[in-house]
């Protein structure tokens, strides 16, 4: 091959920065066009796109999924039904109940 060919088929300076520029938009373009695939994906399939979707779980984390509030809710029902106050409390609202709750889980 010539060194004549040789300048013509390899890419001058300009059209290097003009190559990287047209790379960079049409990643830019690609990008916003998947922010707005991911944001309008539950709408579009019934759920929301999240990574942690795609992320292996633990067993413990799939435990703490399945876990049967059931008996909570018994006694939160006995509760209602069987305490009374005594005269010189004043009555617990099912605000401070849940906050009450959550204090424990926490403590």
């Amino acid at each position: 091959m010539s060194e004549k060919e040789e300048k013509t088929s390899a890419l001058l300076p300009g059209e290097r920065k003009w190559l990287g520029y047209f790379l960079a938009a049409v990643l830019a373009v690609s990008t916003f066009i998947s922010g707005i695939y991911v944001g309008h994906a539950d709408a579009l399939f019934g759920k929301t796109l999240n990574i942690s979707n795609y992320l292996p779980q633990s067993s413990e984390a799939l435990a703490k999924q399945s876990v049967d509030l059931g008996e909570f809710w018994k006694v939160w029902s006995l509760l209602d039904e069987k305490f009374s106050s005594a005269s010189s409390t004043s009555s617990v609202s099912e605000e401070e109940r849940v906050y009450g709750a959550i204090k424990g889980l926490v403590d």
